[in-house]
């Protein structure tokens, strides 16, 4: 799959303050409603900006600043070196990714996310420097739990069903009917 560069352009239509406002606040009641925060990290610095429902996700409260490695210390230490490369190797070569990976939103709450990251390019495109990376975070631990649920029941009724195939097991009679020669 190829994707277009995203580019920054100096040429951008500024809106007027109250749009900025109502955009603000309905991004926002978005964000709580889906489980997904944003993100933005700044090149060069690393300077990891975000919105007050990634922080949430992350067991942190909205309107804390986070940094690069505060960030990145919250993964399970099973997904934390991932994460390192994922960001990484998207600020170097701009490659995007989009993974599943637990967190700990406290000590004792792991939760699974979706990360989402790319590139954003300045003039000329995918030629263009990399001058930030963009994306978003969400809670998925609903869905990983309905996942589990399900494995679990479709495990349990295939056991059943292996269990009960023996003593329902037709004879010839039952499945063809009477023998009409006999």
């Amino acid at each position: 799959m190829h994707h277009k560069p995203i580019t920054d352009s100096a040429a951008v239509a500024v809106p007027p303050a109250p749009a900025l406002r109502q955009a603000a606040q309905l991004l926002s009641m978005v964000e709580r409603t889906a489980r997904i925060g944003s993100w933005s990290i700044v090149l060069p610095g690393n300077q990891l900006m975000h919105s007050d429902e990634f922080a949430v996700i992350l067991g942190v409260t909205a309107g804390t600043p986070i940094t690069l490695d505060e960030m990145a210390a919250k993964y399970t230490p099973e997904w934390r070196a991932s994460i390192n490369s994922l960001i990484q190797n998207c600020g170097l070569t701009g490659t995007p990714f989009d993974e599943e990976m637990q967190i700990e939103a406290t000590p004792k709450t792991r939760k699974w996310v979706r990360t989402v990251g790319e590139a954003v390019y300045g003039q000329g495109g995918e030629n263009g420097q990399i001058i930030r990376l963009q994306g978003a975070r969400q809670d998925i631990a609903a869905q990983k739990h309905a996942q589990s649920a399900t494995r679990r029941l479709a495990m349990r009724l295939t056991t059943t069903r292996a269990s009960t195939t023996e003593a329902f097991r037709p004879t010839d009679h039952q499945r063809f009917g009477p023998n009409p020669n006999q």
